[in-house]
């Protein structure tokens, strides 16, 4: 600060207008940056994905999640089975257009901010959030678990080993894929492989 007279005048030192300079440099190159790209050094699930785009993206999730394991776990009194199949046809996906508007979300009031996209990019770790198709699914479950049930069968003897043996008496029973669908709802992607039941 500088004093002439009645006035007063405030200097400004070479330091402040380079930091000035650079941080306005830094909020330019966060405004330009593309909003269709991810920003630098973002994951997806714990794998890097800066600067990719949307389409980008939603081809590594459509490679990736696709075909993830899925064992479908029938727990109960007619009898315990297990299914594998992968997620495609039981109708669980990944929520493409969700991940792509959650990791691009850089909004302007954001790129003001000096250093707000390094901020955001290195600490940003996307989840694979799966999309729920109910009615595809309940048609799938429905076709897996008509195997489950057992059909009713009236005692009789059968020969074992070379020995006669008693056949116990079987009651019909069945699964409902009510509670198998509400477990499902749960299972996460990143998971590779899950056992609904």
């Amino acid at each position: 600060m500088v004093a002439q007279g009645n006035m007063v005048h405030w200097s400004t030192p070479k330091q402040a207008r380079i930091v000035g300079g650079v941080l306005l440099v830094i909020v330019i190159a966060q405004c330009a940056y593309p909003a269709n790209r991810t920003l630098p050094f973002v994951r997806l699930d714990g794998k890097r994905i800066g600067y990719q785009s949307g389409k980008q993206i939603s081809q590594i999730l459509i490679d990736q999640y696709s075909n993830v394991p899925l064992t479908l776990h029938v727990e109960g009194p007619a009898k315990d089975q297990s299914r594998k199949t992968t997620v495609a046809p039981a109708g669980l996906q990944p929520d493409i257009d969700r991940i792509l508007h959650d990791i691009k979300a850089y909004p302007w009031w954001q790129r003001l901010i000096p250093f707000s996209g390094l901020v955001k990019g290195l600490s940003h770790n996307q989840r694979v959030v799966v999309a729920f198709d109910e009615q595809r699914f309940k048609e799938y479950a429905e076709g897996e678990l008509k195997s489950c049930k057992v059909y009713p069968k009236n005692a009789g003897v059968k020969v074992l080993e070379g020995a006669v043996v008693l056949d116990a008496a079987k009651k019909v029973r069945s699964v409902r894929s009510i509670r198998c669908i509400r477990s499902c709802r749960l299972f996460r992607l990143s998971q590779m492989e899950s056992t609904p039941t």
